[in-house]
C-alpha cells in the first residue's frame, strides 16, 4: 500500500513475486508505471508478475500471502491506526507475513511522517492475532544516513483462525 513510485513492488517481482502495488493517488501510479517502463529489458520482471494500480488501501478487497508496509503507516494521521490494522488483519491470508519497516522512530509531534515506534505498532496488532516473528532495531547502515530517524524491522504471522 501507498507504493509511491513502486521502488519495492518492482523488487519484488523481479523475483518472482506475484505482485500489486496500489496508491491512492493517480498521479503516484503514473510515475510508478512511467518508473517501471524506465527499467532496463533484462531488470523488468516477467509478464504479469507486477500489477500497478489507483486504488484505496482501506476499500480493498483480497487475500495476500505478504503485505508490505515501508512508509504507509507513518504517512496516516494517528486516528487511522487501528483501522489501518484491522484491514492489514483482514486482508492477509491466514499464516500469511505483514512486513513493517517502522519508521521515523523519533520523538517529534504532528507528521506526516508520524512518529512510530515498535511499542506502538505491536500494540495495534497483537490484539488482532498477529504474532512477531521478528522485531528489532535496524543497524545504523540500514537506516537513512545522516537523519536521526531510526527504523526497525517487524515481521508478523497472522495466526490462523
Amino acid at each position: 500500500p501507498g507504493c509511491g513510485r513502486a521502488y519495492a513492488p518492482l523488487a519484488f517481482a523481479q523475483h518472482g513475486y506475484q505482485t500489486l502495488g496500489i496508491d491512492l493517488s493517480p498521479t503516484a501510479v503514473k510515475e510508478a508505471k512511467a518508473f517501471v517502463e524506465s527499467v532496463p529489458a533484462d531488470k523488468k520482471p516477467e509478464d504479469g508478475k507486477l500489477e500497478l494500480k489507483e486504488a484505496n488501501f482501506f476499500a480493498l478487497e483480497g487475500s495476500f500471502d505478504v503485505i508490505y508496509d515501508y512508509t504507509f503507516l507513518c504517512a496516516l494521521h494517528p486516528d487511522a491506526r487501528e483501522k489501518w490494522a484491522a484491514q492489514m488483519a483482514k486482508l492477509l491470508a491466514p499464516n500469511g507475513e505483514l512486513v513493517t519497516l517502522i519508521f521515523p522512530i523519533v520523538a517529534k509531534e504532528g507528521g506526516p511522517p508520524y512518529a512510530m515506534s515498535m511499542d506502538l505498532v505491536k500494540s495495534l496488532l497483537e490484539p488482532l492475532g498477529f504474532e512477531a516473528k521478528t522485531l528489532e532495531m535496524l543497524p545504523d547502515d540500514m537506516c537513512h544516513k545522516g537523519r536521526e530517524e531510526r527504523t526497525a524491522l517487524g515481521r508478523w504471522v497472522k495466526k490462523s483462525a
